[in-house]
């Protein structure tokens, strides 16, 4: 006797892309694009390109310093183009701190 029926298998696509700077279009070196709840990641090379293995469900978490990070899903698309927004803000103010070192020192002219 065979029983009829059927498996369904995750099946994982290689999804690739880009990450740009909102504002300036600028493609972004580094950033980290990991698979939301994994440890699967892969980093964009030096034209901002990355590319990873995921599954149509999976989400992708897109993280960049001084950008806000990014969940972007991947919906069974192979290709995904990504903006970042930066989180960058003008200083009002700036403090220096300075030391120094080795005592005093004689300067003749």
């Amino acid at each position: 006797m065979v029983l009829g029926g059927s498996i369904a298998f995750a099946q994982t696509t290689t999804v690739s892309g880009t990450v740009t700077d909102a504002a300036t279009k600028e493609k972004l070196v580094g950033v980290t694009v990991l698979i939301k709840s994994t440890s699967s990641g892969t980093a964009t090379n030096q034209n901002g390109e990355f590319s990873i293995s995921a599954k149509a469900t999976d989400v992708l978490v897109i993280r960049y310093t001084g950008y806000k990070s990014l969940e972007v899903p991947v919906s069974g698309k192979t290709h995904l183009d990504i903006e970042l927004e930066s989180t960058a803000s003008q200083l009002n103010e700036v403090v220096l701190i300075g030391t120094r070192s080795g005592g005093r020192v004689k300067l003749e002219t």
